[in-house]
């Protein structure tokens, strides 16, 4: 940069307006080009007094405008000194009322010389011909920038108006006026002193409004009417300190270090800005320092957080007319051999949280606590305020430590058959070296090498000790590391999950029978699946088919705002009926904790419109999805569960504003939104019959599923005979085979958007018949298919599986099928695996029996026979479920195609590592092809065990020790997007494709064992992301496929291959 001078000057005021005659204060400041201070500089003072020259001139327009020229007279000057710092101050002599201009000069060594200036005003009993303005606003000065509570602020008004009749309302507005008053405009410079209170804080407006009378008929020579009353208005902001407002917080303990486990007695002291001691309620919480370091955790400021400028609330106004544009405000160690010795198995995140410490008279409260057996530093955070406004925190640091210290190297999770290189970390605090024992034991896994080792460590050293181990067909890994020596013991107990290497394979068959039937099943060898089972369930009632789904439901892996809903939905139709207790999954009190969850998890997803998108980040609400969410809170809400009404009104609202839309609905697409959108308000009760009536005129466009859904509308709303004619319709399309009836969509891939399917249509209208005509022979039959075309106990999709619940649930309750009296039975190969006496008083419960793969005759068909004695008919259910499990699953392209690389960080072309050095970090990139358009699609890529993925949220050393130069360097976790011509793969942020919205994927998820991501829609293209990972345990790993999948069609997926992957030392 080019620079006027090798030293710059700055100057400030302390006083803005002081009385004629009184000094005021102001502060000089120099500094060099790099804004480092110059000392001893000479700084020359001039002061200048400024009057104004103002005449009326005609503009271009014909009317008439005041331009003012500026007079400055030379008052005074004097020199002042820097100090060291290059700070210096002086008082300046204001001899009149009237405005002043002073300016400060500096000269370097070479003569070069800085200005800067500022203005000064003192008040005046006599008229001050100040700048006239060619609007209806005045200029207010304060004389301080800031003010206590206590002070006298004085304004000074530069009012063109003084004299007999002049009024100027005084008030002092925020969120409303707070004070108010009238005085005498004696002199256009008088000062106008508002006394400071502690309401004002952190900031009010000083609002004078200046009225002048009609002074008689007099016009000049243009006609102009020059005695018409007239008005001026003026602002000025007033900030006033917090201090007083602040709270000074103490959290002691009675030790600084402590054993795990150990308890802790803390106190938290409070007193006000005075010292004096206040009551108060705080929030009092111990929080490992290293998730608070990770998260990015600061202290925050609570005073700056509840005493932030407030803006305007008041508008003043004249004869309905604006006046004004708004201002906008912008120790000793721990001792104990119990703790030093204790086998260490409860680790937490926060050891201590309590939102409702309560302070005394004396400003004082104690708690006492119970540390987690973590070894770490815990933060103790105090924050709080008193009933009177006053806020205040305080932090307190405290340590848990040991004289020997074990920390396991393991991984987060496993993966059956991986051989992992476990490691044990044995860090000695005693003041000599060391021989320690260190052993492994636990569960679920097999040791290839030996179970004790001993070792020798220095003082103030570590050593690590390595157990190689392979991973047994278990569900959870159980580790017990132990180091000990005479008088010296640690040992760490931890569980991790294990995970299946293979794909999910099930083969299910439903039926009823009426006396005795036969089914064969055909057990997987055991080289293609370890583990599986069969699960028979029997059941006088079709009930005994809606648990799989609400298990399904319920522990679906992702939440989005759909899934969430249809998790709790279909449990809520179940709870409302009489005498299903036998079929819940959960005891009454875990539901509700699970439903109140769902509906308060809910509110994150609505929009600042009242919709709903399907995650936090969606780019906008979906009316058919907010439409599904509201009837989910309606029936919690008339279930008898708390439901925010707020949320549910602006959801209402904005589907309203969309039905009302003009000129929207025009293509089926819309027409469908709109049809569930009518659905929904008939199903809470408000069905708008004009809305529907206009819609059943275009019926003809609507597709199946909206046609159900309408016709279920206009029975809701009494209109019987359209309800019959839509049904009709509908059924017109029924397709019959040997699975039962059920119902095609013609378009069916043209609403995918609106997570429709065949399965969901069918489902649909089942329940349409149900309402509309219970007696229709189409009823049993798609019964039938419905529960023949089950996954898994499931159906395809969330959607097809709640919707399904939901008719299936109508129809008991509108059936009954309560006239079974018979003794059940099956029996496999042979043996009896189930025998169950049903008749009225167990007639709505199940039996199930679930054979181990291992109990069935492996690579050969099983016999299975299933009948009754007496009179009625029961339903059964037969599903074979395993993983196949070979040591490589293939690749498959099922419309969607993944591929998986793994590579240095810095790679310029494709890398597919299958080994890894422990300690580094690596690039993996997915390379996604969609040839055509897909909604609601999900990805899923799967760690190694011996990899963590870096989360880019979080803030870890490695992350934070990035140069930001480039994409790659800023965060390795990046986008890209390549159309099928030229596949162009440009980085995330790239111009191109943020302005044409190629990027879709909103959502996406870090997990200690994969990465998940999520777009609500993908245009056909080619698309690649990347994250890292870090190699962080030795051993040979199961790499598991990387998938992608339509969420709602996931017979449209793709993934990679499973095979091997090395981590070495």
């Amino acid at each position: 940069p080019v620079h006027k001078s090798a030293v710059y000057v700055g100057v400030r005021n302390e006083d803005y307006a002081v009385s004629p005659g009184e000094k005021a204060a102001i502060a000089v400041v120099t500094v060099d080009q790099s804004g480092k201070p110059a000392p001893r500089q000479e700084v020359t003072l001039t002061l200048s007094s400024r009057e104004w020259n103002s005449i009326r001139k005609k503009g271009v327009d014909g009317e008439y405008y005041y331009e003012n020229d500026i007079k400055d007279t030379f008052v005074s000057d004097q020199t002042i000194v820097t100090e060291t710092n290059g700070k210096a101050t002086a008082n300046i002599l204001l001899p009149d009322g009237g405005q002043y201009i002073l300016r400060v000069e500096t000269k370097d060594a070479a003569g070069r010389t800085a200005v800067a200036s500022t203005s000064l005003y003192a008040w005046s009993s006599t008229y001050m011909n100040w700048p006239h303005s060619n609007n209806d606003r005045i200029e207010v000065i304060t004389d301080k920038a800031e003010y206590a509570v206590g002070d006298i602020a004085k304004l000074l008004v530069k009012s063109p108006f003084q004299g007999k009749g002049v009024k100027a309302l005084v008030t002092v507005e925020r969120e409303n006026v707070l004070t108010h008053k009238l005085i005498d405009v004696t002199s256009n410079a008088l000062p106008i002193e508002i006394p400071i209170t502690e309401d004002f804080v952190p900031n009010v407006y000083a609002s004078v409004v200046i009225v002048k009378p009609r002074e008689g008929e007099t016009f000049d020579e243009l006609g102009k009417d020059t005695g018409v009353p007239a008005f001026r208005v003026g602002y000025a902001q007033l900030h006033v300190e917090t201090k007083k407002k602040t709270l000074n917080v103490s959290v002691d303990t009675d030790k600084k270090q402590y054993l795990p486990g150990e308890k802790v007695h803390a106190s938290v002291t409070v007193t006000d800005s005075t010292g004096k001691p206040v009551q108060g309620e705080f929030t009092l919480a111990a929080v490992d320092m290293s998730v608070l370091a990770l998260a990015g955790f600061e202290m925050p400021d609570l005073i700056a957080n509840f005493y932030a400028d407030h803006g305007l609330g008041v508008y003043t106004s004249q004869m309905l007319t604006y006046l004004i544009e708004r201002f906008k405000p912008g120790s000793k160690g721990g001792g104990g051999g119990g703790f030093e010795e204790q086998t260490r198995e409860h680790f937490e995140d926060t050891a201590y949280w309590n939102p409702t410490v309560v302070t005394d008279a004396a400003g004082k409260a104690s708690v006492s606590f119970d540390l987690p057996q973590n070894l770490t530093t815990w933060q103790l955070l105090a924050l709080g305020s008193t009933k009177d406004g006053k806020f205040g925190g305080a932090a307190r640091e405290v340590v848990a430590t040991k004289n020997v210290i074990l920390r396991p190297v393991r991984p987060r999770f496993a993966v059956r058959g991986d051989k992992i290189t476990l490691g044990a970390i044995v860090h000695n605090f005693l003041p000599a070296a060391t021989e320690f024992a260190v052993t492994l034991e636990g569960s679920g896994f097999d040791i290839t090498g030996k179970k004790t080792q001993s070792v020798t460590v220095k003082p103030g050293s570590m050593v690590t000790v390595s157990f190689p181990v392979v991973v047994q067909n278990v569900e959870e890994l159980k580790l017990q590391m132990t180091a000990q020596t005479d008088g010296a013991r640690d040992s760490i107990v931890e569980k991790i999950p294990v995970f299946i290497f293979g794909t999910p394979q099930s083969v299910a068959t439903t039926g009823v029978t009426e006396n005795l039937v036969t089914e064969t099943v055909l057990a997987p060898s055991e080289k293609d699946a370890s583990t599986g089972k069969l699960e028979v369930t029997v059941s006088p009632s079709l009930a005994t088919y809606l648990p799989g789904g609400l298990d399904y439901l319920y522990y679906y892996p992702y939440g989005c705002a759909e899934q969430v809903t249809s998790a709790f939905l279909p449990q809520l139709a179940i709870k409302r009926l009489q005498g299903f207790d036998a079929f819940k999954i959960v005891d009454d009190a875990t539901l509700n904790a699970r439903i109140s969850t769902s509906v308060s998890e809910l509110y994150q997803f609505q929009r600042a419109d009242g919709g709903f998108g399907y995650w936090q980040e969606s780019w906008e609400s979906s009316p058919y999805l907010t439409a599904y969410v509201l009837y989910g809170m309606r029936l919690a809400k008339d279930s008898g569960y708390t439901v925010d009404t707020v949320v549910m009104s602006r959801a209402g609202e904005y589907l309203n504003n969309v039905l009302r839309a003009g000129g929207k609905f025009d293509q089926s697409i819309d027409l469908a939104t709109r049809a569930y959108i009518l659905f929904v308000l008939a199903e809470t009760g408000k069905p708008d019959v004009n809305l529907l009536n206009n819609l059943y005129e275009k019926r003809q466009s609507l597709p199946v599923f909206s046609q159900a859904e309408l016709a279920m509308a206009m029975h809701k709303a009494g209109q019987t005979k359209k309800a019959q004619d839509l049904l009709s319709h509908v059924l017109d399309n029924a397709k019959i085979d040997p699975r039962g009836a059920h119902v095609e969509e013609p378009r069916e891939r043209a609403y995918r958007i609106l997570m429709q399917t065949n399965t969901r249509t069918t489902a649909e209208t089942l329940q349409a018949m149900i309402r509309i005509d219970p007696s229709n022979v189409y009823i049993p039959q798609f019964i039938r298919f419905l529960l023949a075309t089950r996954t898994d106990g499931h159906w395809d999709t969330t959607q097809s599986t709640t919707q399904t619940i939901l008719a299936l649930v109508e129809y008991l309750k509108a059936s009954g099928e309560l006239s079974g009296d018979y003794i059940g039975g099956v029996e496999i190969n042979g043996k009896m695996v189930v025998t169950q006496k049903f008749d009225k008083t167990n007639i709505l419960t199940r039996k199930e029996v679930t054979v181990a793969l291992s109990e069935l005759t492996r690579g050969k068909e099983n016999t299975v026979k299933i009948g009754i004695d007496g009179k009625g008919k029961m339903f059964y259910d037969l599903l074979l479920s395993y993983f196949y499990t070979g040591d490589v699953i293939p690749a498959v392209d099922q419309g969607i195609s993944i591929l998986r690389e793994l590579g240095s960080v810095d790679a310029k072309g494709p890398q597919f590592y299958s080994a890894v050095k422990v300690g580094e970090t690596y690039r993996v990139t997915l390379t996604m092809t969609v040839p055509e358009d897909r909604y609601f699609v999900a990805v899923e890529s799967p760690h190694p065990a011996g990899l963590e993925g870096i989360d880019p949220g979080l803030k870890t050393n490695r992350q934070q020790g990035q140069p930001q130069q480039s994409a790659q360097e800023q965060d390795m976790t990046g986008l890209s997007y390549g159309m099928n011509s030229g596949n162009y793969y440009g980085p995330w942020w790239w111009d191109e494709e943020t302005d044409n919205g190629l990027w879709r994927f909103t959502h996406r998820e870090f997990r200690d064992d994969r990465v998940f991501l999520f777009a609500d829609y993908l245009p056909a293209g080619v698309y690649k992301y990347t994250y890292l990972v870090r190699a962080t345990t030795p051993g040979t790993f199961r790499e598991r496929p990387a998938r992608i999948f339509e969420m709602y069609f996931p017979e449209n997926f793709g993934q990679t291959e499973g095979k091997w992957f090395t981590v070495k030392e």
